[in-house]
């Protein structure tokens, strides 16, 4: 299980780190437009269910939320989520 959410993490953060760089590449396709708009709604919910799987993880992982390089990344995507919900 912990293995399986390491890589869904990952998965996860993959792809919505590289929604910006494929928007800017295909701004001008009308389709993919439309993949676009959907991806900004779904965008919010699927980082929270990153930072949930996140601490999931690294609790199964380590028996514990004790401090390590992934509890950092939670707390750095949780900020980032916060501030930009403002």
């Amino acid at each position: 299980m912990v293995d399986f959410l390491g890589w869904l993490n990952f998965a996860l953060l993959l792809g919505l780190a590289s929604l910006m760089p494929l928007k800017m590449l295909a701004a001008d396709q009308r389709a993919i437009r439309q993949f676009f708009k959907t991806a900004g709604r779904v965008h919010p919910w699927i980082g929270c269910l990153l930072i949930a799987s996140g601490l999931l993880h690294g609790f199964l992982a380590l028996g514990g939320l004790r401090p390590h390089t992934g509890l950092v990344l939670v707390t750095v995507v949780t900020l980032n989520g916060a501030v930009a919900w403002l």
